[in-house]
């Protein structure tokens, strides 16, 4: 089972974007829970009339926060047996072979597996701002120990472009919540401590999309904070690489 699970709050002017690239996929999901933290906006009218495929929205009785949303992801794929999971940002696309390509290159995974490719930034328009990396289609298999020392470096992996294998049990870590912009950083890290594959694909096939009301930008309070959060969040990655049972 595929499960996208879209955390958002007051999404409304992208969402509908994000589930039309969804309904474009060659592989579709087998179920797509729109997970919304107490939106004042259309954002759940939006996806609960889309056209395109059936969406479940789940709305939160009470605000969660950012990190406490996407660890209310992992829960529901926890509810629902998922083999691949993949938390979508509602104001980000993935292209048409995003899902097909990924899922490829993690079915031989017998465990906890994580694959993510290149991302395209784009503007609130779509327009074209940078790429992640150098787009050469090359396929990379990573150590663990090779992706902490990334994840110990905060080498850009985005939410769009990341699919999780998880094979039916629960994800073995949560998003930290003391991180206010940079938890994500840390996730990627401890979910990788536990994988039997890491691949990253030198191929853009997600789209993020860089604007002033995005959440990340919402909860950065100021310059030394987030500062402080990338510390942190540096020494954290560092310390699962001392962690000699889970790194291979």
């Amino acid at each position: 089972k595929l499960l996208t699970t879209i955390p958002v709050r007051n999404g409304a002017q992208f969402i509908e974007q994000t589930l039309e690239s969804l309904s474009r996929q060659t592989v579709r999901p087998d179920r797509i829970i729109v997970s919304d933290d107490c939106s004042t906006d259309r954002t759940g009218e939006i996806a609960k009339n889309f056209k395109g495929l059936q969406c479940e929205v789940i709305r939160s009785p009470a605000p969660l926060g950012l990190f406490q949303n996407f660890n209310r992801c992992l829960d529901l794929a926890e509810q629902y047996p998922t083999e691949y999971l993949q938390i979508l940002h509602a104001d980000d696309t993935i292209e048409p072979a995003f899902y097909e390509t990924m899922i490829g290159l993690l079915a031989d995974c017998d465990g906890y597996g994580m694959a993510w490719c290149l991302d395209e930034r784009i503007d609130e328009e779509s327009k074209f701002l940078s790429m992640s990396g150098k787009e050469d289609g090359r396929t990379e298999l990573l150590t663990r120990d090779q992706f902490l020392q990334l994840k110990a470096e905060l080498r850009n992996q985005a939410f769009c472009a990341t699919l999780l294998k998880l094979g039916g049990k629960p994800a073995p870590c949560r998003f930290p919540t003391d991180l206010q912009t940079i938890g994500d950083m840390a996730y990627w890290a401890a979910f990788g401590a536990h994988c039997k594959k890491i691949v990253h694909l030198h191929r853009a096939l997600a789209k993020y999309r860089w604007h002033g009301g995005t959440q990340t930008v919402l909860a950065t309070p100021n310059l030394k904070a987030l500062i402080l959060d990338e510390w942190r969040a540096m020494e954290m990655n560092e310390g699962l690489r001392g962690d000699r049972k889970s790194v291979v």
